[in-house]
């Protein structure tokens, strides 16, 4: 996901001159936010998220800078963003003996981040229930996190639960 900021004319039709370049070079547009309140000098922040649908994504983005700069558009800021979805997994057994710090790394060497983490431990000895929510790069097939969690699980004789996608 790409976001691109710019200043346009305050006039009409700059929008949609400033939006071509972006969807004859593949690109998918998600948002717009065009923003009349903070007009500076005749000029409107516009910020705009896409993706590209393309297999050639670098050269796609600089065909868009170079229509835009030969338009004489002032990009601002250009930041890629990584799409990413969120898995939900509840882990059952003695999570905190079994080195949770561990089992985070492990997640984080398959580029899985922990977005969150809720426990409930009244007693060190007790069994714990530890519910995670992690982020997952959307390039990562949700069965391959499932498989990794399982494996991680079966080592450290936990038992996974995964939520139910509808």
């Amino acid at each position: 996901m790409i976001e691109l900021e710019a200043q346009l004319p305050d006039k009409p039709g700059e929008l949609l001159r400033f939006l071509k370049p972006i969807s004859e070079n593949s690109g998918n547009i998600h948002g717009i936010i065009h923003s009349h309140k903070e007009k500076k000098g005749g000029l409107v922040p516009v910020l705009v998220r896409f993706e590209i649908i393309s297999e050639n994504k670098i050269k796609c983005l600089e065909n868009i800078k170079q229509s835009l700069a030969q338009l004489n558009v002032k990009i601002t800021r250009i930041t890629d963003i990584p799409m990413i979805h969120h898995m939900t997994c509840i882990l059952s057994g003695h999570v905190f003996r079994s080195n949770i710090e561990d089992i985070i790394r492990k997640l984080k060497k398959i580029k899985i981040q922990v977005h969150n983490l809720d426990a409930k431990l009244h007693d060190p000895d007790d069994i714990s229930n530890v519910k995670l929510i992690l982020e997952i790069p959307d390039e990562i097939n949700d069965q391959i996190v499932a498989e990794h969690l399982k494996n991680i699980a079966k080592e450290k004789n936990l038992f996974v639960i995964f939520e139910e996608r509808l």
